[in-house]
């Protein structure tokens, strides 16, 4: 029994959490054996989903309407999502809740434009829609966050990383996933683990840098390239505070993924909220602190 659990202190132990509509899920499924599983043999691998039952968004984003939509009016249940999931990886454990839209719909803001005087200059009701909908998004992060720390809480066991993607997204090179912990370390201040040595232990990690991958494709395989939406600048030791930040992928321990997952409450803050969501997460994690490192 003592050995048994030195060696569950020793197993690197990861969320993937996945957040937003299912959108493409079904095609970038098998992405998450193929470069994340496999390539992280031995880690023990928990999934998170928290998405909305719509597959897609009510209405397509105003700038892509021809390619965004792929699956208007189709809908999801925890069933589909097990079944297209369970059969990609061995899981730990495994927690979908499907939302309503008007389930978490009472902490948005019913009139964008009486709230908010920098919201209200917008004069297109199609950009007021865009933030609605992004506000619903970044509700399901947070949902999430609160998902993988009660996950946590019942396996007495908590993630040393959370990886938090969206459905759509598909991984097109191997995570390593002991050398985003590394990078993790390093860019806190720590001198970086080995990857041959167990992760070091809770509290050694200071926890203020966000990892944040440039090889997957950020719509699963509907042609927008990675580069286009890329974080930047960014340095791999976080030496440098970008001005956009894609919203699509990130890595980071329990601690900063909850402050990444904050950003729910301070997007429509006037010093944070710009046209796009990218520089608005940006602003708010340098406001946050919170260090970005690309991998």
């Amino acid at each position: 029994a003592a050995s048994s659990a030195a060696a569950q202190r020793h197993t690197l132990c990861v969320a993937v959490l996945l957040t937003g509509h299912m959108r493409t899920f079904a095609r970038t499924a098998p992405a998450l054996e193929r470069w994340l599983a496999e390539p992280n043999d031995g880690v023990d691998l928990d999934l998170v989903v928290a998405t909305y039952a719509n597959q897609d968004a009510a209405s397509p984003r105003f700038r892509d309407k021809t390619t965004h939509s792929t699956s208007a009016g189709a809908a999801v249940s925890s069933r589909t999502i097990l079944d297209a999931y369970e059969r990609v990886a061995r899981w730990r454990a495994v927690v979908v809740h499907v939302y309503d839209e008007a389930e978490i719909g009472a902490v948005l803001p019913r009139d964008l434009r009486r709230q908010s005087t920098h919201v209200a200059k917008m004069k297109n009701d199609e950009h007021v829609a865009q933030v609605n909908r992004i506000k619903r998004t970044l509700a399901l992060v947070q949902q999430g966050i609160l998902m993988v720390q009660d996950l946590a809480e019942r396996r007495r066991r908590r993630h040393d990383l959370v990886v938090r993607l969206r459905p759509d997204i598909e991984l097109l090179a191997p995570v390593d996933l002991r050398e985003v912990l590394g990078v993790v370390v390093t860019t806190g201040g720590v001198e970086k683990t080995p990857t041959t040595t167990p992760p070091p232990p809770r509290g050694s990690v200071v926890r203020n840098a966000l990892v944040v991958p440039t090889t997957y494709d950020p719509r699963g395989g509907l042609g927008i390239r990675a580069s286009q939406l890329a974080t930047r600048p960014c340095a791999r030791n976080g030496s440098l505070v970008p001005t956009w930040v894609q919203d699509h992928l990130a890595l980071a321990d329990l601690d900063a993924m909850s402050v990444y997952a904050r950003f729910y409450h301070a997007y429509l803050k006037p010093h944070i909220f710009s046209a796009h969501v990218e520089t608005s997460l940006a602003k708010y994690l340098d406001s946050a602190h919170l260090r970005v490192a690309c991998l």
